[in-house]
């Protein structure tokens, strides 16, 4: 089943943001929707702890170029292979002037 989360809405101050769990033990993606106004940088990161408490960062890749990322810094969509982990996040870990938003669609199977 597929679900859509928000995981950070209009911060303007860094931000681990919120956590989505994932569906254990199965295939699944994340696609991220990134909403950036002025400057700012999001990392994607997942965990394989059950209490999510432990992320490393994770590369995706760009909706539109196709090529692999780690950083986000530009509004756009972006998708991550999440197959083995239990939990994924965006972490904003700086914001210039201007807000970020993040949402994700986590579709498995």
């Amino acid at each position: 089943m597929d679900r859509s989360e928000t995981l950070q809405s209009s911060v303007t101050t860094p931000a681990n943001g919120t956590a989505v769990s994932l569906p254990s033990g199965q295939s699944s993606s994340v696609v991220l929707n990134v909403t950036i106004t002025g400057t700012a940088t999001v990392i994607p990161e997942v965990s394989i702890d059950v209490n999510l408490s432990s992320w490393v960062e994770i590369a995706g890749r760009s909706i539109l170029s196709l090529g692999d990322i780690e950083d986000l810094t530009e509004s756009g969509g972006y998708v991550f292979d999440t197959s083995g982990w239990l939990g994924f996040r965006a972490r904003v870990s700086s914001v210039g002037p201007g807000s970020v938003t993040v949402t994700c669609m986590v579709a498995q199977g």
